[in-house]
């Protein structure tokens, strides 16, 4: 039992680090936002299908706080997804806004190299 108690608290753990990096991403490394996200829903999935084989032996008070704790992470996370979204649009929206002007600059330049 005490290996799956351990094992709920490294999940939790790990959501908490995922948590700190999703509410910091756009001031380090923004570029890293999609891979990142992927290694996190990742994680995500395999934390929740140990919970769900957790759950599904007899439980010690300890370990169903574990899953407690591990569950209020999960709710953080859910409050936080939301904010990461609207983060990620706009970086999208600056992005397509970029691309926009520099092909406009690129036909501009490319119609003046045709005139001369």
């Amino acid at each position: 039992m005490p290996d799956l108690i351990e094992s709920v608290q490294a999940c939790t753990h790990g959501l908490q680090m995922e948590l700190e990096w999703m509410k910091a991403w756009r001031d380090e490394h923004p570029q890293d936002a999609l891979e990142h996200l992927r290694h996190f829903q990742t994680q995500l999935g395999a934390c929740g299908d140990f919970i769900r084989h957790a759950q599904s032996g007899s439980t010690s008070t300890e370990l169903r706080r574990a899953i407690c704790e591990y569950r209020e992470c999960l709710q953080r996370v859910q409050e936080v997804l939301p904010i990461v979204q609207k983060q990620l649009l706009a970086q999208r929206y600056c992005l397509e806004r970029q691309q926009m002007h520099l092909q406009a600059a690129t036909r501009w330049a490319q119609g003046s190299k045709d005139t001369l």
